[in-house]
C-alpha cells in the first residue's frame, strides 16, 4: 500500500512548522526580556544619587563616585547571543532550555566597582544579608586595622604610615590622616571630647554619607523576573496553529469518501 502524503488526510498538524515558530516565539520573548532587564538596571542606575565628596589616588589624581557614574552605567552589558537547546520538543517529557544574560561591573571594576557600595551598603547603613549573600568582606577592600571587623561598623580613618592601601577596585590609594581610627565611638588616643568631636566631624565631611544599600541590581532581577511569565505566555499565545500563512494546522478543502463520493 502506497504510504499516505500529508495532503491525503482530511486534517493534519504540521509538528515541525510548530516547533519552529515555537522556537521564535520563545527566542523574540526571551531577547525581550533581556532587553527590559538592560534598562531598568540602567534606569536604576540613573537615579542612583552618587556622592561627589572627592576620592584622593596614590598617584596623585582625584575622582568621586558620581564621576565614576558614566563607568558603572557603561559596563551593564547584554552579554553574547541568546542561546537555546530543545530536547525531544515533541515528547512528553521534552526540554527547551533557554540562555541569556546582562552583566553590571564586568568591565572597568576599577571604576564600576563603585556599584557594589549602592547595592549592598557601605559603613554603618551596610546589609549584613546583602554582604553574606555575595560573599563580600566588610573592609570592601584592604583591611583597615583601626576598623571594628564586621559589617555595619563605622567607617574610621587609616593612618598614613602604614603605607598605601588599595580600594575594591584595586586601586591604590593613600591617606594623609597621621591619626587612625577617627569616626571609632572612643577617640583612638586620650583626648578631649569636644577636640575628638571636631575630628569626627571633619572625617565625615571629608568621606560623606555612608551609602545605603539600594539592591539597584537585585531588585531589577525581582522586577524583570515577576514580568517574565506574562511576557512567555503572550509569546506562546501569538503562535496561531489556524493561521494559514504559517502552516501548521491544515484541514483538506476536498475530502474522499471511497471511490465514489467525495466531499468539497
Amino acid at each position: 500500500m502506497a504510504r499516505l502524503k500529508n495532503t491525503d488526510y482530511v486534517m493534519y498538524f504540521d509538528l515541525d512548522r510548530y516547533e519552529a515558530e515555537m522556537k521564535k516565539a520563545l527566542m523574540d520573548a526571551t531577547r525581550e526580556i533581556r532587553q527590559l532587564l538592560y534598562d531598568t538596571i540602567i534606569r536604576n542606575i540613573e537615579v542612583l544619587p552618587f556622592k561627589d565628596n572627592p576620592v584622593h589616588m596614590a598617584d596623585g589624581t582625584v575622582t568621586s563616585d558620581a564621576d565614576r557614574k558614566a563607568a558603572l552605567l557603561n559596563s551593564v552589558d547584554k552579554e553574547g547571543h541568546v542561546r537555546m537547546h530543545v530536547d525531544n520538543f515533541a515528547s512528553y517529557y521534552g526540554k527547551v532550555v533557554i540562555t541569556a544574560s546582562v552583566s553590571a561591573m564586568a568591565s572597568n571594576f576599577e571604576d564600576s566597582h563603585v556599584g557594589w557600595y549602592y547595592e549592598i551598603g557601605t559603613g554603618e547603613e551596610s546589609d549584613p544579608e546583602g554582604y553574606s549573600k555575595y560573599n563580600m568582606p566588610p573592609s570592601m577592600g584592604d583591611v583597615n586595622p583601626y576598623r571594628l571587623p564586621h559589617v555595619g561598623a563605622p567607617i574610621v580613618s587609616r593612618n598614613k604610615y602604614d603605607g598605601y592601601w588599595r580600594d575594591l577596585g584595586g586601586n591604590l590609594r593613600e591617606t594623609t590622616s597621621r591619626l587612625g581610627g577617627i569616626g571609632n565611638v572612643e577617640p583612638p588616643v586620650p583626648m578631649d571630647a569636644n577636640k575628638y568631636a571636631e575630628l569626627v566631624k571633619k572625617f565625615r565631611d571629608y568621606i560623606g554619607e555612608d551609602i545605603k544599600a539600594y539592591y539597584w541590581f537585585e531588585e531589577a532581577v525581582e522586577e524583570v523576573s515577576n514580568e517574565m511569565l506574562d511576557i512567555y505566555k503572550e509569546a506562546v499565545m501569538k503562535v496561531d496553529i489556524f493561521d494559514p500563512k504559517l502552516k501548521i494546522f491544515h484541514i483538506n478543502k476536498k475530502i474522499t469518501i471511497g471511490e465514489r463520493y467525495k466531499v468539497g
